[in-house]
């Protein structure tokens, strides 16, 4: 690679090469490789070995990590940034992809090259250090997040703002971010669907009429129980009883609803006519034309 103070200036424009010696920088340069990417190439593939690092000269660079749901964005690095140093250094496979964003250019240097480098100059590796440094508190916080959620999760706490963080995880708990996300989510909607079913219980408890009440008004023995039977009863105004057992399509809110207003519009044209047949009719003749949700009941 042909050296100029341009690039020198480009090199130790970056916190790692910041501090390094005439004879280092010399020495990094002619051991580079001058590569130019176009947009949407791979620069570096996850999973792969970590045989160099890249220094970005211009252009931007999008890193992702790739999950069972497919890349999860992580950030976008422009011109001048280092990539790929730490895994180089540590000799450990690439925990993340890095792939053009637009045209790149960038310099390569070797593993072998950036090892003599970091020999030879201590701050290079105290800002890998740092770097490393702050990647771990990144991932204790991350760990955290979750067990707070886990907490809250436990004691139906969990906030929305909470779920929202559980979607941006960092990269190497990328896969698991995602699963714990979807995890809590369900807990979440079965959570919601068992409080719907015991409101559902609650509305159609009250919609039942009262057997004491009943029994007084009708002089009958009666006692009565619904599991989880939708039950509608009736009475007529000239002292006769109609008792009448049906079921409502459906589960939940809706269906109680449903069976609701079923209910009051028999025992309103009863009262209005004391017609069994024709109050049933007219309702019947109600809801076919009055039910965009298509649900319906029957009844003995």
């Amino acid at each position: 690679m042909k050296d100029s103070p341009e690039l020198r200036a480009a090199i130790q424009a970056t916190s790692a090469f910041h501090d390094l010696s005439d004879a280092d920088l010399g020495f990094l340069i002619e051991a580079a490789e001058l590569e130019t990417s176009e947009t949407g190439a791979a620069l570096m593939i996850q999973g792969e070995p970590s045989d160099c690092a890249m220094l970005i000269l211009a252009g931007e660079v999008t890193v992702s990590a790739d999950s069972a749901r497919g890349a999860v964005s992580i950030s976008t690095l422009r011109a001048p940034s280092l990539v790929g140093e730490l895994g180089s250094l540590a000799k450990l496979p690439r925990s993340a992809t890095a792939r053009a964003r637009t045209p790149v250019t960038a310099l390569r240097f070797g593993r072998a090259a950036l090892v003599e480098v970091a020999r030879a100059t201590p701050s290079l590796l105290i800002d890998v250090i740092g770097r490393m440094g702050e990647r771990m508190r990144k991932f204790n916080g991350a760990i955290s997040l979750y067990t707070e959620a886990l907490v809250a999760l436990e004691r139906h706490e969990l906030d929305p703002a909470l779920l929202e963080e559980l979607r941006n995880p960092i990269p190497d708990l990328a896969e698991f971010g995602q699963t714990f996300g979807r995890m809590a989510e369900q807990i979440i909607l079965r959570r919601q669907r068992d409080d719907e079913m015991a409101s559902a219980a609650v509305i159609q408890r009250a919609l039942l009429p009262k057997v004491s009440d009943f029994a007084a008004e009708s002089g009958l023995d009666v006692w009565a129980a619904m599991k989880p039977a939708r039950d509608v009863g009736v009475d007529f105004a000239d002292g006769r009883v109609a008792l009448g057992v049906g079921d409502v399509c459906g589960k939940g809110v809706p269906a109680a609803l449903f069976m609701g207003i079923t209910r009051t519009l028999i025992r309103i044209n009863l009262r209005e006519t004391p017609d069994l047949p024709g109050a049933i009719t007219k309702a019947n003749a109600y809801l076919v034309h009055n039910n965009a949700g298509g649900f319906f009941a029957t009844l003995i």
